[in-house]
């Protein structure tokens, strides 16, 4: 071993005397990449990356230099490319977004990005400052192809309130259904529809099937939402199984299925709840609402027609003066 590279690996190791140093120990990256391969021309993506030390004793200096051919205008960091790192904090988040421009040519980007830290004071006099990194892989690709790529991250459900009629009209209670869903497409998508199944509790006997009844909201791509959608119920008050699905692009792409408790309650049991209104209404009752009240119109108007009509036969049975017709003038 020569000389050079003797004296390199003192250095490294830290057995220089006086080295004001950072605790290399515990110091890490996670994850130490930024991967995406079905990137769009005009797409968004974001990676979070966690900066680890094990013991936070001092006060650091992170700098971040980019080095992706091609594509370093298009990556950011939240934080900056130069930012502190407080004594005391152990974990702290960089978020690394990755903005695609609509031009932006078909193909692979791979670089890295270099993460180094230092003391934020620098070294004592008479020490040797020494800095350590971490590297962050970087590889992306862009392609000309478009879509959606939806996962079910987690499910849950609210209970229901018994629903009610109103004259002829059937309000049913409604169930709120949270989904958080990922997109891994490169465009903005919602999922297609949710079906409930829903059965009773001891014998499995299926009593009704429902969909929700309200728009689901739309994810941005490479990210996670939760959305939620609205699933009404007929079913009196009582405990019942329900058999969820959820699908993504259309009714072949069923992204996620299970089975979860319900409970309908009474009436002014769930603090907060909102009941369902006259637009989820089937379409036959809103017929029905609407013939109703062009009757009542109607009438109404039939009425204001012939009590102004009385009005004015009662005014010339009472004989109001007829004024005297203008004389000719004189030749």
């Amino acid at each position: 071993m020569n000389f050079i590279a003797a004296a390199a690996l003192l250095v490294c190791a830290g057995f220089s005397f006086g080295v004001h140093r950072v605790n290399a120990e515990g110091f890490g990256i996670t994850p130490p990449y930024v991967t995406n391969d079905a990137l769009a021309p005009g797409s968004h993506y974001e990676q979070k990356i966690l900066l680890v030390r094990g013991t936070p004793d001092q006060d650091l200096t992170a700098k971040v230099t980019v080095n992706v051919p091609g594509a370093d205008g298009w990556i950011s960091i939240d934080k900056g490319t130069q930012f502190a790192m407080p004594s005391g904090t152990q974990e702290m988040p960089m978020i690394v977004s990755v903005n695609v421009p609509s031009d932006a040519k078909l193909g692979q980007y791979q670089g890295n990005i270099q993460v180094v830290v230092s003391p934020m004071n620098g070294p004592a006099a008479g020490t040797v400052g020494l800095t350590i990194g971490a590297q962050i892989d970087v590889n992306l690709r862009v392609i000309n192809q478009k879509n959606v790529d939806f996962k079910v991250r987690r499910v849950s459900m609210t209970n229901a309130e018994q629903g009610f009629t109103w004259l002829w009209m059937h309000f049913p209670g409604k169930v709120l259904f949270n989904m958080d869903i990922e997109n891994d497409g490169n465009i903005s998508g919602s999922p297609y529809r949710v079906v409930f199944t829903y059965s009773d509790y001891l014998t499995q006997k299926v009593l009704e099937v429902e969909q929700n009844t309200n728009w689901l909201a739309s994810v941005d791509p490479f990210q996670t939402k939760t959305v939620t959608a609205e699933m009404p119920t007929y079913l009196p008050q009582g405990t019942y199984k329900v058999f969820y699905q959820i699908y993504g692009r259309d009714d072949s792409d069923l992204i996620g299925q299970g089975t979860l408790d319900l409970s309908v309650l009474p009436p002014g049991s769930i603090p907060g709840y909102v009941p369902y209104n006259f637009l989820v209404l089937p379409w036959q009752e809103k017929l029905i609402t609407f013939a109703v009240l062009a009757g009542i119109l109607l009438m109404l108007w039939a009425m204001y027609v012939g009590i102004r009509g009385l009005f004015r036969r009662r005014g010339r049975r009472k004989g109001v003066p007829t004024p005297p017709p203008p004389r000719a003038p004189r030749a």
